[in-house]
């Protein structure tokens, strides 16, 4: 019989008693195993996004803001973002000259090393200058 809670399982092997006539018990025997298991690690979060939109030929800095629960360092991928922006996959900023008019759909995510990552989707308008 076991059982796991809050990162904690208590599994209890065998339980042996002793009876001492009317009295009671004089032996009780036990045999459990405790193990502390650490938290599963938890997929970092994007906590602002706006859109993209820009006006053809405007220069664009857009930081992505993203956080880990458990502060591991995070890297970033884009996809889908309008012809001349870039992001820097180590700070998550995106940058660069609008060199294209249209409707775009990009994605953004961060990874946190451990295989856990978060993406999320904006739409995107380029107008001309």
């Amino acid at each position: 019989m076991g059982s796991r809670r809050n990162g904690v399982r208590l599994e209890l092997n065998s339980v042996a008693i002793s009876p001492n006539g009317d009295a009671g018990c004089d032996e009780f025997n036990w045999d459990f195993a405790l193990e502390i298991i650490p938290p599963g690690n938890e997929p970092p979060s994007i906590s602002n996004l706006t859109a993209l939109n820009h006006v053809l030929g405007e220069s664009i800095v857009l930081q992505i803001e993203a956080s880990d629960p458990e502060h591991d360092a995070l890297s970033y991928t884009a996809w889908g973002l309008p012809a001349g922006l870039s992001i820097n996959v180590a700070s998550g900023q995106i940058s660069g000259t609008a060199i294209t008019v249209g409707n775009y759909h990009s994605t953004l995510a961060a990874e946190d090393g451990n295989g856990n990552s978060v993406g999320k989707s904006r739409k995107s308008r380029g107008q001309p200058a």
